[in-house]
């Protein structure tokens, strides 16, 4: 369990570890209720995907991840 994470909820590491092994820019369109939320002055809805691009340096060694929220998927021909 990971620390300051409610019970029930969804840890960021739960979706990120398999990106990081995976080592390549996965999209992920099922997120767990409440696990990401956009947010402006109009006011907030959850994401329809996640963009995940794990940040690796030239052996392979990931050192973290960067995360793209998108309110509608993105284009076939952008990713």
């Amino acid at each position: 369990a990971a620390h300051g994470v409610a019970p029930g909820a969804v840890a960021a590491s739960d979706l990120l570890t398999p990106v990081l092994a995976s080592r390549q820019l996965t999209v992920i369109t099922t997120l767990p209720a409440g696990y990401f939320q956009l947010a402006s002055a109009l006011g907030h809805s959850p994401p329809a995907v996640l963009l995940v691009l794990p940040l690796c340096d030239g052996e392979g060694q990931c050192l973290g991840a960067v995360e793209l929220a998108l309110a509608e998927p993105p284009a076939e021909d952008l990713l």
